[in-house]
């Protein structure tokens, strides 16, 4: 297989991956048992995990919709002092993070980021395919985040990359591995349009089969009770993102407008434009393209454009288009624009955020822009082949 990445580009990013790795080091040597100067536990969001676990385990899995239930669960593993954001997962979730509170909390969460770490490197090598781009994903500082946060990312990038990649050549394990993406509900919206878009019925049944028998056996497991007490804990998550969500963690439309005191109405009005027209810019992009690395573009960056709940760790998404936008320019040449898009995306998530700290003085995550600019990348690659 040929080498993609130049031996001066693949130099600079094992350098960075160095550096990102030292980072990590010394992020987790700032801690003293559990906790770290701030009073902020050890995988920060990754201790909501092991207490819906711990409830769930000794009986009472609907209390982890509650918070002061799932408060005093996480002051088991410490004294947690850091803002308390609840438990909104659905019950599939719930089901999946069900066994770590088995183990220890340090072991918990050591074993959940090896887990994701693993699904991340080998669903991504199936799509770098050894031609030396899999630095990039591994030196990506999103991987890192997700790490030192303890959250999901990890694993919703590898059963989306997984599904991807087996669409046409695996359908029914493609369509299998989208199901068990109702993990993260609002990041699987998009993935039913794309199989009845290009109607691939046996994906979309392989993926009706595993969604409901993922939420089948969570019921099984936790009890019937379980989906009315998450319905209702929508509401607190709806408060949460009007009141007490942080907003420099969040790449979306809505968050911008909130950062620059704009209303509500102003807010959710935006944001529902912008993902109105990212679905109809996908639609015309798989219409003028069936070149799979152009709509994958596409389907990313409109899945992480559409929900006003999404976190910075979820920008992991963004790998795939780098990669596939890399490839592409590599094979057919490169758009105006399009080396310095990369380079945007790929650093976003700690080089351009602290850039942009050091010039206004805030933390400003313009996530939102940068996946409308790569969802606007495929649309022009999609009009240019055609």
């Amino acid at each position: 297989m040929q080498q993609l990445a130049s031996p001066r580009l693949q130099m600079t990013l094992w350098a960075l991956l160095g550096l990102h790795i030292a980072l990590l080091y010394f992020t987790l040597d700032s801690f003293t048992g559990l906790l770290n100067e701030q009073g902020h536990p050890l995988g920060a969001d990754f201790i909501t995990y092991w207490a819906a676990s711990h409830l769930a385990q000794i009986g009472s899995p609907t209390d982890a919709y509650h918070a002061a239930s799932l408060l005093a669960a996480e002051k088991l593993v410490a004294p947690v002092n850091m803002p308390h954001t609840g438990w909104y997962y659905p019950p599939q979730f719930l089901l999946l993070v069900y066994p770590l509170a088995y183990m220890s909390y340090a072991l918990a969460y050591a074993a959940f980021s090896l887990l994701g770490l693993c699904l991340y490197l080998g669903a991504l090598a199936k799509h770098t395919r050894g031609n030396g781009l899999l630095i990039l994903a591994a030196a990506f500082p999103a991987l890192f985040l997700n790490i030192t946060s303890g959250q999901n990312g990890l694993i919703t990038v590898s059963l989306a990359a997984l599904s991807l990649y087996y669409l046409e050549k695996k359908p029914v394990l493609a369509g299998t591995l989208m199901g068990l993406l109702c993990i993260k509900p609002q990041l699987l919206l998009l993935f039913p349009l794309m199989m009845l878009w290009t109607q691939n019925w046996r994906a979309l049944k392989a993926f009706i089969i595993s969604s409901t028998s993922f939420a089948g056996l969570a019921t099984w497991v936790l009890g019937t009770d379980i989906w009315p007490t998450f319905l209702s804990g929508l509401n607190m998550a709806k408060t949460y993102l009007e009141t007490d969500i942080p907003l420099e963690r969040m790449p979306t439309v809505f968050a911008l407008v909130r950062q620059i005191d704009g209303s509500l109405a102003w807010a959710y009005g935006l944001h529902a434009l912008v993902a109105a027209l990212a679905i109809v810019t996908l639609l015309a992009t798989w219409r003028l393209s069936q070149q799979a690395s152009i709509r994958g573009i596409a389907l990313v960056a409109a899945t992480l454009l559409i929900s006003p709940y999404l976190f910075d760790y979820d920008l992991v998404w963004q790998i795939l288009p780098i990669l596939w936008l890399y490839q592409l320019g590599h094979k057919s040449g490169w758009l105006a624009g399009e080396r310095a898009l990369l380079v945007i995306t790929w650093s976003l998530l700690l080089y351009v955020k602290l850039g942009l700290y050091l010039v206004t003085g805030q933390v400003v995550l313009v996530g939102a822009v940068v996946n409308l600019a790569l969802l606007w990348t495929a649309y022009r690659r999609a009009r240019h082949a055609f």
